[in-house]
């Protein structure tokens, strides 16, 4: 082989070389390549994995912000920085599916921001928004660019955005919002201006409750009249729940009064003097205050009062008075002094029907014209007349209480004419215009006690269907056996709520009457006689002075001196 042929294959051999040389560099590289890839996109696939697990894991509808974190503005499909959320705030968040490791941001509830799901935790516990009262100026603010939000003087948001609020109160330098629930504060350097907003109507009185005295009558005993059960004050508590009624504290009240908050019809303030038996349950319940004045004088408290008014809860007071008390209707007590003489007799009086002599006519001679009655009110009022409930009149009967030497108790028979809302009101306007108590004793068959609610009318029972002829040509009464008189009776009284004492229907009685009345548990029963009450008249025949058209005020005088 020539010199040249052995060259040209030696060259030949080396480029084969070289290029099998590059040949395995680049797949060295390109393995190389793969590999990384590979285990770069396992990595990132595991990192995926790791975010989306933590994502899940972090997202609840309620979460707490476990550092200071950012809060974010979704715009123009971008997350942007709008303020800060402060560690340990509580927050709610909208229902959400968490679908990839994308949704790294949660939506806020009630709000058009979001948070970073490595800022929160999940929060376990209820998000209890505060029970406060909605109070109103009346009045909006509108925040500068840039301000903060304040709980019990910590920052607890940064925003960088303008923001509109209901005022609720203004305290030193702070207006008071609610937000997410709970009472906060901005700075007032922190508002560009206030504006007004119609969206609250402001009340001139406000209901103003005082307790001197609540007892554990399973535990205690309290003879005082200022005294209340503790289970009352429960049911007061369940009844301002049920009717929806807003507690407030004297701080608002005071706010209320200088005119620098508006509150709802619906607020009252509640105070309790011994209020170590009395759990809030929900409601504020105000220490007393000695300092802070108020006049006993069982009204509502008036916006431009210089002393204010307010309802005194005793032992007397029913949930009829509590219901009045809330309405802003005055209340009327009888109230028992101690100095007094103990009453030996009282005097019964007996009304049927009411009417306007000057615009109506009525034949009866039982008909009592209600400016007559009036007079008779007035007299027992200038002259320091107790006017008893049936409870007082039943206790004081039976022993279990003694009444002051002025004493008199009003009876209305039937619930006719003049006597409840649906047949011409008077009785019920006269009795609370003079602040005087009186026993209805319905006929339950004719109409419902709906017609007849006031807390200075007690209803008591007349029987159900007895006011009327029987077929032995006797008072129906008198006709029918134990068993039927019986039955009525018990028809009866859960239509008045009591079966404390009961009037005769055209006061007629037998044996088998009163022995019906004795079973079924009536404890006093009422005819008529023309003469004072003692404790010596039978239980069961307590004598009446019938009141009639032309009883003169003088004759009124004679029966109840």
């Amino acid at each position: 082989m020539s010199k040249k042929k052995r060259k040209n294959k030696t060259n030949t051999n080396k480029k084969i070389l070289i290029i099998n040389i590059l040949l395995f560099i680049i797949f060295i590289i390109l393995s190389s390549m793969i590999t990384f890839n590979y285990f770069k996109n396992k990595k990132i696939k595991e990192e995926h994995k790791r975010i989306f697990e933590n994502i899940k894991k972090n997202y609840n509808t309620t979460v707490k912000v476990r550092k200071k974190s950012n809060i974010y503005e979704f715009k123009s499909g971008k997350y942007i920085k709008i303020g800060t959320v402060s560690k340990n705030v509580v927050l709610l968040l909208d229902e959400s599916k968490i679908k990839n490791y994308n949704d790294t941001y949660y939506k806020v509830k009630d709000h058009d921001y979001y948070v970073k799901y490595d800022g929160v935790n999940p929060y376990g516990k209820e998000y209890i928004k505060d029970d406060y009262p909605y109070l109103n100026f009346g009045k909006k603010i509108i925040t500068n660019k840039n301000y903060k939000i304040y709980l019990e003087k910590k920052v607890i948001y940064t925003f960088n955005k303008k923001s509109e609020f209901e005022i609720l109160g203004i305290k030193d330098n702070l207006y008071i919002i609610n937000y997410d629930g709970k009472l906060v504060q901005i700075n007032k350097k922190d508002v560009k201006e206030e504006k007004d907003s119609n969206e609250v109507t402001n009340t001139d009185k406000i209901s103003v409750l005082y307790y001197e005295s609540v007892y554990d009558e399973n535990t205690e005993k309290c003879a005082d009249e200022s005294c209340v059960k503790l289970s009352f004050f429960n049911e007061n508590v369940n009844k301002l729940k049920e009717l929806n009624y807003k507690t407030i504290s004297y701080e608002d009240y005071n706010l209320w009064k200088n005119k620098n908050v508006k509150l709802p019809n619906n607020s009252v303030l509640i105070i309790v003097k011994n209020n170590d038996k009395v759990n809030a349950n929900g409601i504020i319940i105000n220490n007393f205050d000695e300092n802070i004045k108020f006049n006993d004088n069982n009204k509502q408290s008036s916006i431009d009062e210089d002393i204010p008014s307010r309802y005194k809860l005793i032992s007397k007071t029913n949930m009829n008075h509590f219901t009045y008390m809330l309405e802003g209707k005055d209340i009327n007590y009888v109230t028992y002094s101690n100095n007094t003489s103990s009453k030996d007799k009282v005097a019964v009086l007996n009304y049927h029907f009411f009417y306007d002599a000057n615009s109506e006519s009525c034949d009866q001679i039982i008909c009592m014209d209600i400016g007559k009655f009036k007079e008779q009110l007035k007299y027992l009022k200038d002259n320091g007349f107790n006017t008893l409930t049936i409870q007082d009149f039943t206790d004081w009967i039976y022993g279990n209480k003694e009444l002051p030497g002025k004493s008199v108790l009003i009876t209305v028979d039937d619930g006719g004419m003049g006597t409840g809302v649906h047949n011409g009101n008077k009785l019920i306007p006269a009795l609370e215009e003079y602040g005087m108590n009186a026993t209805l004793f319905l006929i339950t068959y004719w109409n419902g006690k709906e017609n007849y609610i006031s807390p200075n009318l007690q209803l008591q029972s007349h029987g159900y269907d007895i006011h009327i002829t029987g077929s032995c040509g006797k008072e129906k009464a008198l006709c029918l056996s134990y068993e039927e008189l019986t039955n009525d009776l018990k028809k009866s009284i859960p239509l008045v709520d009591d079966s404390t004492s009961l009037a005769y229907p055209f006061y007629a009685y037998n044996d088998n009457f009163i022995r019906s009345l004795k079973d079924t548990g009536f404890k006093v029963a009422f005819v008529g006689g023309n003469t004072k009450a003692t404790r010596n008249s039978d239980k069961y025949l307590i004598p009446r002075y019938i009141m009639y058209k032309n009883t003169s005020l003088d004759t009124f005088a004679s029966y109840v001196n």
